[in-house]
C-alpha cells in the first residue's frame, strides 16, 4: 500500500492501492531483518557480488564474518527475497579504517556501492553443508553484452550459458546447502522502472530471479556430488509463461522495457 492524501490543499496520508506493492504480490516483510542484518557473512557477499576471487580479510587474516546489512527482507511461502546493501556510508566508509568497505572490480560500482537483490528457496540444494561454489558473469555493469564471460568464481560452460540467457545475467552462490541467485542493481536502479517501495524486489526483477533460480538449481543438481533428492513444488513465478492472460496476478507484475532493449514480464513462446 502507498500512503497519500490531500487536506487543505496539501498532501498528507491515506491508503491507496499500489498494484505493484510486495504485499499485493504475496510477500510479507520480515520486520526484524529489514534495516538490520541478514545471516550471510560479508566476506561472502562482498566477494561474490563484488566480482572478486579472494574474500575480504582483517589484519589478522581472518574472514570478515559480520552479517551483511539488509535494506529490505520479505518472505513468501518460505522463500526469502532480500536486498543486501553495503553498510550505511557513515559507518562502512570509516569503520576500521575503511578496509572492510564493499568494493567491486568495476570502479563505477565501487563508487556507488552494493544493492544486491537475492532470492533463496526454502529447500536446500545439497546435503553437503561444506560445499561452497559461486560464479558471476555480471556484477551490475550498465553496459550490456549479448554474451558475458565469467567475472569471478567457477562454473560449468552450461551454467555460464544459462546465466547469459537472462537480461541482468544473475550470479549465484551455494552456501551451507542453499542456493542463492542475485543481481546487483545499484547502477541499474536509476535507469529502470522503480515501482517497489524501499528498494525492494521490483516485479520484473522478482520474475527474472525466480526463473533463473529454477534453471540454476536443476542444472547444479546434475553437477554437484551430493544433491538433495525429493519432490519439489516450484512457485508459478519460476515458469517463464507466468503470468498467463487469465491470471489475476498479472496486474501486479506488468511489463516494462529493460534499458538494454530486452523486455520483462512478457510471454515466452
Amino acid at each position: 500500500m502507498s500512503l497519500v492524501s490531500e487536506r487543505d490543499g496539501f498532501f498528507g496520508w491515506r491508503q491507496v492501492d499500489d498494484p505493484y506493492s510486495l504485499e499485493e504480490r504475496g510477500w510479507v516483510e520480515d520486520v526484524g531483518s529489514t534495516g538490520s542484518y541478514y545471516p550471510l557473512p560479508r566476506w561472502l557477499v562482498y566477494m561474490c557480488m563484488g566480482g572478486w576471487n579472494e574474500p575480504i580479510r582483517g589484519w589478522t587474516g581472518g574472514l570478515y564474518e559480520k552479517h551483511c546489512y539488509c535494506r529490505s527482507a520479505h518472505h513468501r511461502d518460505g522463500w526469502d527475497g532480500v536486498v543486501l546493501d553495503s553498510e550505511p556510508l557513515y559507518y562502512d566508509e570509516f569503520a576500521d579504517g575503511g578496509r572492510y568497505r564493499f568494493r567491486s572490480v568495476d570502479p563505477m560500482i565501487s563508487r556507488f556501492g552494493l544493492r544486491g537483490v537475492a532470492v533463496r528457496a526454502p529447500f536446500p540444494l545439497t546435503v553437503d553443508l561444506n560445499l561452497f561454489q559461486y560464479a558471476a558473469c555480471s556484477v551490475g555493469e550498465l553496459a550490456w553484452t549479448p554474451y558475458a564471460d565469467l567475472r569471478n568464481g567457477s562454473c560449468s560452460k552450461r551454467m555460464l550459458d544459462l546465466m547469459n540467457t537472462f537480461p541482468h545475467k544473475p550470479g549465484f552462490f551455494v552456501y551451507k546447502g542453499y542456493l542463492y541467485a542475485w543481481i546487483n542493481r545499484m547502477l541499474q536502479a536509476g535507469r529502470e522502472p522503480h515501482v517497489a517501495m524501499h528498494c525492494a524486489l521490483e516485479p520484473y526483477t522478482e520474475l527474472e530471479l525466480f526463473r533463473a533460480y529454477r534453471v540454476y538449481y536443476e542444472q547444479l543438481q546434475r553437477e554437484i556430488p551430493a544433491p538433495c533428492m525429493g519432490d519439489i513444488v516450484w512457485p508459478d513465478q519460476c515458469d517463464p509463461r507466468f503470468p498467463l492472460e487469465n491470471d489475476p496476478r498479472a496486474a501486479h507484475y506488468g511489463m516494462w522495457v529493460y534499458s538494454g532493449g530486452l523486455s520483462y514480464g512478457g510471454k515466452t513462446s
